[in-house]
């Protein structure tokens, strides 16, 4: 390592050359800005280890892994339109398969919200994938990996059906997240039951409370 020039040694003589070089490491021995009294390297902004989305995706590909075995008896045995129509329903049975919505919801799902009002499947399938690119992320995916697996532990799903499952979501289109955003969002709507048959009404449309009032 070359020796600083002439103008920086009366710095090096009066801070130390250490700090001089490797300001930033020198930097983590003083007290952090949070005002806990801690030093920055311990302090509780400061970001160590993998985020947690990589450690969602790495958590996703080992039990997509882990599934492997299920997934090719399942793929044997099983027709494959059954086992997409079997995925597409989890959310339909089970509350734990919904994706969770924003309590403030991105105008990118209101396109989704008024084909889903107006039973329009066609326009629901244009406007699906900017709904699911505001949603999706990897933690979602790996909450709903998380929901599988206790479910198929608790053997209240088949082990076949949930490698299907595991293996879907680290897809880069997943049906099983596509279908859980549809299903929240209609439950959010009042167009859908809840897996334990309640009916959201808080956001109900005018025009079904309406018809709702008058029956």
């Amino acid at each position: 390592m070359l020796w600083p020039e002439r103008s920086t040694r009366g710095e090096v003589a009066r801070h130390g050359l250490r700090k001089l070089l490797w300001p930033s490491r020198c930097a983590s021995w003083k007290a952090g800005a949070c005002g806990s009294g801690r030093k920055v390297k311990h302090c509780c902004r400061q970001q160590r280890g993998p985020c947690e989305a990589s450690l969602a995706t790495a958590f996703l590909h080992a039990q997509r892994k882990a599934a492997a075995p299920d997934l090719a008896e399942a793929l044997e045995f099983h027709d494959k339109r059954e086992l997409v129509r079997a995925l597409v329903g989890l959310a339909i049975t089970d509350d734990a398969f919904l994706v969770p919505l924003p309590r403030l919801e991105p105008p990118a799902l209101a396109p989704l919200r008024a084909a889903l009002d107006r039973d329009d499947d066609a326009a629901a399938a244009d406007a699906l994938p900017g709904a699911v690119a505001c949603c999706d992320t990897s933690v979602i995916r790996a909450r709903l990996a998380r929901a599988v697996i206790i479910r198929r532990d608790e053997a209240k799903l088949c082990s076949h059906i949930a490698a299907v499952a595991l293996h879907d979501l680290t897809e880069a289109r997943s049906l099983m997240v596509e279908a859980g955003l549809c299903e929240a969002l209609a439950i959010r709507m009042g167009l859908r039951r809840t897996g334990s048959g309640l009916i959201v009404t808080s956001v109900v449309p005018a025009e079904a409370r309406a018809l709702s009032a008058a029956v």
